[in-house]
């Protein structure tokens, strides 16, 4: 007899603990379904952060010497967009710039603030600092060494 009440017992536990299981599984799945962005969202977010087209824009403005390109995509406060393009004519930059992607940029925390840095050290050694604006991704600052 005790051993029924024991084989009974376990069921019931095993049972309720699979129904709890089912039910909290139904929780997530509603959970997600109430975070998932809407399609117009996903067209604001697209359209508003297109960080990886405008570093592709930035290189070739760099590579082609595009100064009316580069001009759109500096912050002209710290940066003559001239100086930039001929701080950025050695081969081994060019190169770099080259075959360099935007998963490539380093992320770096700078007094609060998060930039792309893009390096090149070698033959010519530059980091430009590229800053996530509202509208695009533009350069912030750079650095020579020599």
């Amino acid at each position: 007899m005790k051993t029924n009440t024991l084989v009974i017992l376990l069921i019931a536990l095993v049972h309720i603990s699979c129904s709890s299981d089912v039910s909290t599984e139904q929780e997530v799945k509603s959970s997600v379904n109430e975070n998932i962005i809407s399609p117009d969202e996903q067209q604001l977010l697209s359209t508003n952060y297109q960080y990886d087209t405008d570093w592709e824009n930035i290189k070739k403005a760099i590579l082609s010497h595009d100064l009316v390109t580069l001009q759109a995509y500096v912050n002209e406060d710290n940066v003559d967009p001239l100086e930039l393009l001929s701080s950025c004519q050695s081969d081994y930059i060019l190169n770099k710039l080259t075959l360099n992607s935007f998963d490539d940029l380093v992320v770096e925390y700078i007094e609060d603030e998060v930039y792309l840095v893009f390096y090149a050290s070698g033959a010519g050694t530059i980091a430009i600092y590229l800053y996530q604006g509202e509208k695009n991704l533009y350069v912030d600052y750079y650095i020579i060494g020599g």
